[in-house]
């Protein structure tokens, strides 16, 4: 009888520790799920710029000296953080480069030091000085930290883009663009206001490239020299030999005559 009993304990003592174990293990589930949630809803709304409205009260200013302060501490700050990540990034590439070019160290530094890392530098640093300083402002009349602070913040600290090289101006502007479009597209699909379809971005990326090959096989003059020099040193051919393979014979044909002839490459037939 008291054997009996005492695997009867034993027994009631595994069922309550396994159901204790399975308890844990389902609690530890939903907890990790719910953190995933609370992890996935606090992506959907964060945004560049949020928080630097704060001020050391914890709250969006209020008077008009307090926020004017406060902008003027974010645009200082910045401008040096901007200057410093843009002294370092290009700096450093032209120093790298410069060494894999096989060039001397004092070369390299000199590259580092150039006028067009200050340039640069500059550019960086009053982007985001202006967008910092821009942001508070915003905040402060529309009285809450919110997207649209930094939609505003964002066009304003484009005037930046004046401080840069002229000749980098137009590849910013145009990637810059291509950005915007992109991040406008994607909200307006996760709202539902526009349709969402299954691969249409592979689709879209075969549509842009488009003109691009058009003018790198057809006509350059389309093309940035700087581009189609970099694509035809990527596909390793030359600007004569698709002149004469591909352009010559092209004009030809629409004219009605006969395609010129045209030589093999250079070990073709190796």
């Amino acid at each position: 009888m008291e054997e009996s009993e005492l695997l009867s304990s034993v027994e009631t003592a595994i069922e309550r520790t396994n159901s204790a174990v399975w308890d844990l293990s389902d609690r530890s589930k939903q907890e990790k799920k719910e953190a995933k949630a609370k992890k996935a809803e606090a992506k959907k709304t964060k945004w560049a710029g949020q928080g630097l409205a704060i001020d050391e009260s914890g709250s969006v200013p209020k008077t008009r000296e307090t926020a004017l302060k406060h902008a003027i501490k974010e645009l200082l700050r910045g401008l040096l953080r901007g200057y410093g990540l843009g002294f370092m990034l290009k700096g450093g590439l032209n120093f790298v480069f410069a060494l894999l070019q096989r060039k001397s160290f004092s070369v390299a530094l000199q590259r580092w030091y150039c006028m067009d890392t200050r340039r640069f530098s500059r550019f960086v640093g009053t982007f985001i000085g202006l967008f910092r300083f821009s942001n508070v402002i915003a905040a402060f009349n529309s009285g809450e930290d919110k997207p649209l602070n930094s939609a505003y913040a964002g066009a304003i600290a484009s005037l930046a883009i004046i401080f840069d090289d002229k000749s980098r101006r137009e590849g910013i502007a145009l990637y810059l663009f291509v950005r915007s479009i992109d991040v406008l597209v994607k909200k307006l699909a996760r709202l539902g206001t526009l349709p969402y379809w299954k691969h249409f971005e592979a689709f879209m990326f075969g549509v842009s490239n488009i003109p691009i090959m058009y003018g790198f096989l057809y006509d350059p003059s389309i093309v940035q020299p700087g581009y189609y020099k970099w694509i035809l040193g990527m596909g390793n051919v030359t600007h004569d030999g698709l002149q004469e393979a591909l352009r010559d014979r092209l004009a030809a044909v629409a004219k009605g005559e006969d395609a010129p002839f045209c030589n093999c490459s250079v070990g073709y037939h190796e």
